[in-house]
């Protein structure tokens, strides 16, 4: 079946030529750009693979976590739910659209990049990392009276969405079109937040809540253990699999070796 993709130059594993989009031209032209423009300054080159990981652990999005976990005793449970909601929200977009990248559909710009900085499970749109740095940033930015950490926070935001453009992981559009969802989302979390508050639900509410995402969670990471998929939160699955295993192997006691049987003789 033909793609609905097209780019001249690229040619698919099965011979297909494909063609772009006029729209797509100029956007697969901006990225070609940006990336000649990396890889033509050895600085820069080496900022964006320092910074960035196909492990999660080790990407500057981590960031965003950070942040979100310190906003959450300033902004309380509205702030958490509304993140959470988005978080969940944008993974099953992205799930379900199945966007292809830049790097996807360009062969030369896949050659060029380091595999190390390159997440190979995601999809191009939307980019979870784009629409919850603008959840995460933009009621702490709003909030704050510091001009030195409202720059800071909306640096971060930049930054994290050049790094996608400079390793030919999103498209300009797609970067875009994330940050609309994003502020999107938080006007929807608002708003949800108005109509729970009028339920006046007690606390209890949300710690049932809460525990009930642990256990969603838990049952999420059983089911990527079962399929055997290749990473796990950008942890690859042989090491997750080995520190998992000694974890659960440290527990276990030490079966006892019996010892040779002693006779006593009676003198």
């Amino acid at each position: 079946m033909q793609r609905h993709v097209h780019f001249r130059e690229d040619v698919d594993d099965d011979g297909e030529v494909v063609e772009l989009h006029p729209l797509l031209q100029w956007d697969m032209a901006a990225i070609t750009w940006l990336v000649q423009q990396k890889e033509e300054r050895p600085w820069l080159r080496r900022l964006v693979h320092s910074t960035t990981s196909c492990r999660r652990t080790q990407d500057i999005s981590l960031l965003i976590w950070f942040v979100f976990i310190t906003m959450i005793p300033e902004f309380g449970f509205p702030y958490f739910w509304m993140c959470i909601g988005n978080l969940l929200a944008v993974v099953i977009l992205q799930y379900l659209a199945r966007n292809p990248r830049p790097i996807d559909l360009y062969n030369p710009l896949w050659q060029s990049q380091d595999r190390r900085c390159v997440d190979e499970d995601t999809g191009g749109f939307p980019c979870v990392d784009c629409h919850m740095a603008v959840v995460v940033f933009l009621p702490a930015i709003l909030h704050t009276q510091s001009v030195v950490v409202q720059l800071m926070f909306m640096a971060i935001v930049l930054y994290i969405a050049l790094c996608k453009l400079l390793l030919a992981t999103r498209f300009i559009s797609q970067i875009l079109g994330s940050w609309l969802m994003g502020f999107t989302g938080i006007l929807i979390g608002n708003h949800g937040h108005v109509v729970v508050k009028s339920y006046k639900l007690t606390r209890g509410y949300n710690i049932a809540a809460i525990v009930a995402l642990v256990v969603l969670a838990m049952l999420v990471l059983g089911m990527w253990i079962e399929n055997n998929d290749s990473s796990l939160m950008g942890i690859p699955k042989r090491d997750f699999m080995e520190v998992f295993t000694n974890i659960l192997n440290s527990d276990a006691p030490n079966p006892a070796t019996p010892g040779p049987a002693q006779v006593h003789q009676l003198p």
